[in-house]
């Protein structure tokens, strides 16, 4: 086997083991709360409660056009190739910063994002 088929069956692999995880995700919720339409008390249980929906499928959404959207534009994000840049990390730094979410060391641009 080539060096090309090894790659290939890694990213089936990944692409499968994600599927697999997917559906087991689905049927654990369906089978815990008999829908995949649950309540939520996300500010405690004097709160009104959240639903969440889970029907598949679910809607992809790209999380860094959705975060700057979020956020009002004020700010304009770093293109996606220029994420491995310091400048990019320090603008996710000043971000995080300027709103007040907290990061712990290593500050990294992924988990700056993340959070």
């Amino acid at each position: 086997m080539n060096i090309l088929d090894k790659n290939i069956l890694i990213k089936i692999y990944k692409k499968q083991t994600k599927y697999i995880l997917y559906l087991i995700c689905l049927g654990l919720v369906k089978h815990l709360f008999g829908t995949y339409k649950i309540k939520y008390h996300v500010n405690g249980l004097d709160h009104e409660p959240v639903e969440i929906d889970f029907t598949p499928p679910y809607k992809r959404i790209s999380l860094l056009s959705t975060l700057e959207e979020a956020l009002g534009k004020e700010d304009k994000f770093p293109l996606a190739s220029q994420l491995t840049t310091d400048e990019a990390n320090k603008f996710f730094d000043d971000l995080c910063k300027k709103h007040h979410v907290e990061c712990t060391h290593p500050r990294t641009i992924d988990r700056l994002i993340d959070k």
